[in-house]
């Protein structure tokens, strides 16, 4: 789960979400691990006006089959305000068919409710924010064996980018929510971490850097040039989040710091 940000003029549905795992198929009596499933429904929000209820678990938009909250959020947002669209989901394990008209969101910036979960490092991460060296301005997260394959993603492995921030690095070349990173110069990326390291190294030596994308199962390459923080946190301050972070994450105390590296629910 994460938060996404989302622009002025992109479809809005109203919910927050998470994916379905393995241990909660069965809960939800589900047909297979996929779909979305509903844990919050904003207020007179197009959700709300369509019926779209908490513990809901959306399977299929528009005709296609929902795999995870990465997947339906690019479809959502790739969706003109104002369409009517069908939605195909799961209430308590009875099958219902839904229509929903999106609309245009208004707010810019979207702050879900946060959630602590018991986890000891955070999987999606926006190159944004943190102590990064140079910034690309994406929300990405690790490529899973069905993303892989639905993004056309040979290696079956690779970092999905989730939301590309107007006016970044990452939008002024053209890179677009979707896109499958697998190289960071001559530099396979697998994971995260591994984009990561690619990005604080080329930001380290003050340099743009290349990378190799897989879009519609297309390989393309874009040549970045990053850009750097105003202000940098101080290295004390990094050290602690560093260490923090190396252990089980249950205080609230850290839910202010956490917010800044990573979210745990997706607004759409």
């Amino acid at each position: 789960m994460r938060i996404l940000l989302g622009g002025e003029h992109q479809a809005w549905l109203g919910v927050e979400l998470e994916d379905v795992t393995a241990a909660r198929v069965s809960e939800l009596k589900l047909p297979g691990e996929y779909g979305a499933v509903v844990t919050r429904v904003m207020e007179n929000s197009p959700a709300a006006k369509a019926g779209i209820q908490v513990n809901d678990v959306i399977l299929d938009f528009a005709g296609m089959r929902v795999w995870s909250v990465a997947q339906l959020s690019q479809l959502v947002e790739e969706t003109p305000p104002g369409r009517t669209v069908d939605l195909h989901i799961s209430r308590s394990g009875h099958k219902m068919d839904l229509k929903v008209t999106l609309a245009q969101r208004e707010e810019s910036l979207v702050i879900p409710r946060f959630k602590m979960p018991p986890i000891n490092f955070p999987r999606s991460f926006n190159f944004q924010m943190g102590p990064a060296r140079g910034q690309l301005g994406v929300r990405v997260e690790n490529l899973t064996s069905q993303l892989a394959n639905y993004f056309g993603v040979k290696q079956g492995k690779g970092v999905l980018i989730t939301e590309v921030e107007s006016g970044t690095p990452a939008a002024k070349v053209g890179l677009k929510a979707g896109d499958c990173i697998v190289k960071a110069g001559s530099k396979d990326v697998q994971s995260v971490m591994d984009l990561t390291e690619a990005l604080d190294s080329a930001g380290d030596r003050n340099q743009p850097v290349t990378l190799t994308i897989i879009r519609k199962g297309q390989e393309e390459s874009f040549k970045v040039e990053l850009e750097h923080p105003l202000q940098s946190p101080p290295e004390q301050q990094v050290r602690e989040w560093q260490r923090r972070l190396r252990q089980p994450i249950h205080a609230p105390a850290l839910e202010k710091e956490l917010e800044a590296l990573q979210g745990w629910e997706a607004s759409i």
